[in-house]
């Protein structure tokens, strides 16, 4: 935390702290932290709080890393990890509901969950699984700007401009989270994957569903040379898959497969599944072709580890699960999300406090 940036008589490394013991004095925001017993330790007022969420040269990912490297450090420490289960880097966006139209930057984003847009944020993450504990790496907040010119960000003139608005140091840390706004998700994936492996996690798959599997991410995992896999959920939909000199859509390719009698049944999992290893934009994939009843729905799963059975495939993409769990629990116990600050750096300082809550009390159930 930049040293310059004192707040009245408190050191951030004071407040941050405060900041972080909220949960265990049943303390929701700074609002309920005025009543709270929790005020009689740090006799703070509301304004002190404020001043540093909003200060727009806070590191924020840098303490989140931070402390993150030293939780995995006590992890591999004092934790007994599974040889059979695999480290995963898992990533997924969630939506983040706001009531307020004056908070800086919020926009309607659709939600995938609902099926209709709202207003918010799109909290797009990337987590790490150790065989046994789900902790959160990194983050960025998203604004969709929406098809209809005349209502961008799907929101009316007069509400874009009662937004809140800040001027930013274009070498502050707010500057660069407020730049990621309307940056592509998958570029921005992209970034989050290699800082997280630049910084020495040791991983065998990277994990996502069928929204985020491209070839941009395929191309960067392999580009890696970590021996790091792709497993991912895919789209039964128009992208071309090559075999035998021919391409085929992989509904074609799950027809194919049918006819020629490679689907097998297994029993473990009452599944019907087929698979074949394909080209894909000079790339070698293997492909899950799956249904749980003879004439049920098919599930695709894509890797690009070729020597990777079916029974281990579904084993761990289950493990994409945790990231679900995370935001459940996040938003349920330790109010991901609920910030209805209107500085955009708070916005961002109250989305990291939360996962570096949910971090630390995670291993604490562990250990």
């Amino acid at each position: 935390i930049s040293k310059e940036h004192h707040l009245q008589q408190y050191a951030p490394k004071e407040i941050f702290l405060f900041l972080l013991l909220f949960p265990l004095f049943s303390v929701k925001n700074v609002k309920s932290y005025l009543d709270s017993s929790l005020k009689h330790y740090l006799e703070a007022e509301k304004d002190t709080l404020y001043r540093f969420k909003n200060d727009s040269h806070i590191n924020w990912r840098g303490i989140l890393w931070s402390i993150v490297q030293r939780l995995v450090s006590l992890m591999q420490e004092k934790g007994t990890s599974s040889t059979d289960s695999p480290k995963c880097l898992i990533v997924d966006d969630s939506d983040l509901p706001k009531t307020g139209l004056k908070i800086e930057h919020v926009s309607k984003i659709f939600s995938h969950v609902l099926h209709r847009r709202l207003l918010g944020f799109k909290l797009l993450l990337l987590g790490y699984w150790d065989s046994k504990s789900f902790i959160g790496l990194d983050f960025s907040l998203h604004k969709e700007k929406g098809n209809n010119k005349k209502y961008l960000y799907g929101l009316k003139p007069t509400h874009r401009k009662a937004q809140y608005k800040k001027k930013r140091n274009s070498k502050s840390y707010g500057y660069k989270r407020e730049r990621e706004l309307n940056k592509n998700k998958i570029d921005v994936t992209v970034s989050m994957i290699k800082r997280a492996v630049r910084k020495g996690l040791h991983v065998d798959y990277v994990l996502m569903d069928s929204w985020f599997i491209c070839d941009k991410i395929i191309k960067c995992v392999e580009g890696l040379n970590k021996g790091i896999f792709v497993l991912a959920m895919g789209k039964m939909g128009k992208n071309k898959y090559e075999l035998s000199g021919k391409e085929y859509t992989a509904k074609e390719l799950a027809h194919k497969l049918k006819k020629q009698k490679k689907e097998k049944y297994y029993k473990t999992l009452g599944a019907y599944a087929s698979e074949v290893t394909v080209n894909y934009k000079e790339t070698k994939l293997k492909l899950f072709f799956s249904k749980y009843s003879k004439r049920g729905k098919q599930y695709l799963l894509v890797t690009t580890n070729l020597s990777l059975s079916f029974t281990k495939a579904i084993e761990t993409y289950s493990i994409r699960w945790g990231i679900e769990v995370f935001f459940k629990e996040a938003k349920q116990h330790f109010g991901l999300g609920k910030s209805q600050s209107r500085d955009f750096d708070a916005q961002v300082a109250d989305t990291t406090i939360c996962i570096i809550q949910y971090n630390v009390f995670s291993l604490a159930k562990r250990f």
